[in-house]
């Protein structure tokens, strides 16, 4: 049984008044309290934790000695049961393999189906809806005007990156373009591969040229060593510039480390001849616009299946993020859980 936390902490404070003899003395409670106390751990524990703090020996009866071995059996067996999954219960990040298995497989015929309605009574709830869409477009456009006009800060630091051919500065990787957008990718000193979210956006930026027609240049930083880099990038199919800032601080003056973990971020740099200057960042789910895949999930019925969305009953969904893969795991059933773990972030 689940209690809201409210509850719970009512119902504790409730038996800690009524029951506990550090509160009230057992001798001082009615005779039925007494009665209770003799069956129930509180006395005899209080009584060793008083002996304890109060001298170096202490006299107890056995009776005592079984009550508290009794109660410590039954918590015992409480907690390794808590710890035991609910058949049918809510999905959690501790979801077992196959579990998760059993969900992704589900047909057709196991899938809810939204409310099925004539043509006119579609047209008209696509029509309410179609006023929400365009009002979030304009919000956009509306934040992207501030967007611009937010101040910059000057990059004062040199920093200097290990590139595939050797040393690479900030300012080359804005090549002969005034705007960079870097991407901190997470990929640590001692991982053997990258962040499955971070490839995913990876996967999404696609040739550079469309950037680059608009005076933008895009690279990849990583703490990893750039052989580790330049072997997974081929694996991955990528032709995106990608250097090691594993030698600087590059990562934590951004906040794309902290405490020695790597963060989801982006960061958006401009330049006027060798001056650089730190214009825009933003980190965890400021990073969805740039995954195609999350707008197209948005726009079908069961959404992104992830358990924090607002959906119909029924739905199927997942602990958030628990689903991405790398693009050449999807399928590979012996390491679904293997993978590195996304940040699981809130809406």
């Amino acid at each position: 049984m689940t209690l809201p936390p409210l509850l719970t902490q009512l119902v504790t404070r409730v038996l800690v008044l009524l029951f506990s003899p550090v509160a009230f003395p057992a001798g001082q409670l009615p005779a039925w309290f007494q009665a209770v106390h003799d069956v129930l751990p509180f006395r005899p524990a209080v009584d060793l934790i008083r002996a304890g703090l109060l001298s170096d020996t202490h006299t107890t009866g056995g009776r005592d000695l079984v009550v508290l071995l009794v109660w410590c059996a039954i918590a015992l067996a409480i907690s390794f049961q808590a710890l035991i999954p609910e058949p049918g219960g809510p999905n959690t990040a501790m979801t077992s393999c196959t579990d998760k298995r059993m969900e992704r497989h589900m047909t057709e015929i196991d899938l809810p189906l939204p409310p099925v309605v004539d043509a006119e009574a579609w047209a008209e709830a696509r029509r309410v809806l179609l006023l929400q869409e365009k009002a979030l477009t304009r919000m956009k456009d509306s934040v992207a005007a501030m967007r611009r006009r937010l101040p910059v800060v000057e990059v004062t630091t040199p920093y200097v990156f290990e590139g595939a051919d050797g040393p690479v500065s900030l300012l080359d990787l804005f090549g002969d373009r005034p705007q960079l957008i870097v991407q901190h990718f997470m990929f640590a000193e001692d991982w053997e591969e990258g962040c499955d979210g971070c490839s995913m956006m990876a996967d999404h930026i696609g040739p550079l040229s469309h950037l680059q027609a608009r005076r933008t240049s895009f690279a990849l930083v990583s703490r990893a060593p750039i052989d580790k880099l330049t072997a997974f990038r081929t694996r991955m199919g990528w032709k995106l510039p990608w250097v090691s800032s594993g030698g600087t601080t590059f990562n934590d003056d951004f906040g794309a480390t902290q405490d020695g973990e790597e963060r989801q971020a982006i960061s958006v740099f401009i330049r006027r001849r060798d001056r650089i200057f730190h214009s825009w960042s933003t980190f965890a789910r400021g990073e969805e616009p740039f995954m195609l895949v999350f707008d197209l999930l948005d726009l079908t019925p069961y959404g992104r299946q992830e358990s924090w969305e607002d959906s119909p009953e029924g739905w199927p969904q997942e602990p958030t993020y628990s689903w991405m893969r790398l693009q050449d795991r999807y399928g590979a059933e012996a390491d679904q859980c293997a993978h590195h773990a996304v940040t699981a972030l809130h809406p």
